[in-house]
C-alpha cells in the first residue's frame, strides 16, 4: 500500500478543513507536514492544525511510510508496535477523539499538590542520574524537535511565574547544588549551546525590560558577594574571559545603559551607607 500517497491526500483534505477547525475552538494540535527528521521546518507552510485523532492518524501514516514509530507510541501511551496496532485496531483512534483533553485535565488535577516521600524522590533522582548517553541523546533530540504553540508557551511562562517555591524548598535546592561539579564534557556542551543560542530582538527586549529597575535586596547582595568570595577560576577560564572581553563590540546604546546602571548602583550604595 502506498502510505506516502495516502498521507499526502490525508493532509490535503485536512488542510481544506483547517480554518473551520480553528474557528470552532475545539481542542487541536500543530503538526509538521514534513517531519523534522526528514528536513521539515517550523515554517507556516509546513505546519497544519489537526484534531487529536487526525494528528494521531497522521503520525500513524508517517510510521507506515517511513518507520517513525516513536511519536505514535508516545501518543498511544504504549511501548511496542503491537500495542500501537491494537490501539488502532480496537478503537484506539476513536477513543482519543474528544477524550484526550479531559483525560489530560484529570491527570493534571491528580498531580496537583501531590507530595512524594523522601525515599521516592531519592529513587527518582537516582534513576535520572543513571540514564544512558543514548537515552539522554534521544531525549535531547526529542525536545529540540518539539513544537509548542504561542498559547502553550504563554501558559508555561505564566505557570512558571506563578509557581510558588517555599523557603524550605529553595534552601534544599541550594544545599543540593553545593559541591556539584559538571564534567569537562558537560561544560563544553553547555558552552557550545550558549554560543549557538540565538536570542531574537523581541526576546532581548523582554529580558532587558524585566531587568530594568530591578532592585536586589541587601540580603541578596550579601549572599551573592559571599558566593563569589574565594572563588577561583582556572588559568584557561581566565584567558577565555579576557579574550571574550577584548573581542566584545559594545554599541553606543549599550555603553549608555552600562553608564546609567553604574550611576544607579553607586547611588544606591551611597544611600545604603
Amino acid at each position: 500500500m502506498d502510505y506516502k500517497r495516502i498521507y499526502n491526500e490525508f493532509i490535503a483534505d485536512r488542510r481544506a478543513r483547517e480554518a473551520a477547525l480553528i474557528v470552532s475552538g475545539e481542542y487541536a494540535e500543530r503538526h509538521h507536514v514534513v517531519p523534522r527528521a526528514l528536513g521539515g521546518t517550523d515554517d507556516a507552510d509546513n505546519m497544519i492544525t489537526l484534531s487529536y485523532s487526525d494528528h494521531y492518524m497522521a503520525h500513524l501514516l508517517l510510521a507506515k511510510a517511513h518507520g517513525f514509530w516513536h511519536a505514535v507510541l508516545l501518543m498511544s501511551h504504549t511501548s511496542t508496535k503491537l500495542d500501537a496496532y491494537r490501539a488502532r485496531r480496537w478503537g484506539g483512534v476513536a477513543r482519543y477523539k474528544g477524550m484526550l483533553p479531559q483525560t489530560r485535565t484529570k491527570m493534571s488535577a491528580a498531580q496537583t499538590g501531590r507530595t512524594r516521600s523522601a525515599e521516592t524522590r531519592a529513587k527518582m533522582s537516582e534513576a535520572l542520574r543513571n540514564r544512558s548517553p543514548e537515552t539522554r541523546a534521544k531525549m535531547s533530540e526529542a525536545q529540540r524537535a518539539r513544537f509548542r504553540s504561542p498559547e502553550a508557551r504563554a501558559k508555561l511562562s505564566e505557570a512558571s511565574r506563578s509557581r510558588g517555591i517555599s523557603p524550605e524548598a529553595r534552601a534544599a535546592m541550594v544545599v543540593g547544588r553545593r559541591g556539584y561539579a559538571h564534567s569537562a564534557e558537560t561544560r563544553a556542551k553547555i558552552s557550545e549551546a550558549l554560543r549557538n543560542r540565538g536570542i531574537s530582538p523581541e526576546a532581548r527586549a523582554k529580558l532587558s525590560e524585566a531587568a530594568s529597575g530591578r532592585v536586589v535586596s541587601a540580603e541578596a547582595r550579601a549572599k551573592m558577594s559571599a558566593a563569589q568570595t574565594g572563588r577561583t577560576r582556572s588559568a584557561e577560564t581566565r584567558a577565555k574571559m579576557s579574550e571574550a572581553l577584548r573581542n566584545r563590540v559594545i554599541s553606543p546604546e549599550t555603553r549608555a545603559k552600562l553608564a546609567e546602571a553604574r550611576r544607579t548602583y553607586w547611588a544606591r550604595r551611597r544611600a545604603d551607607a
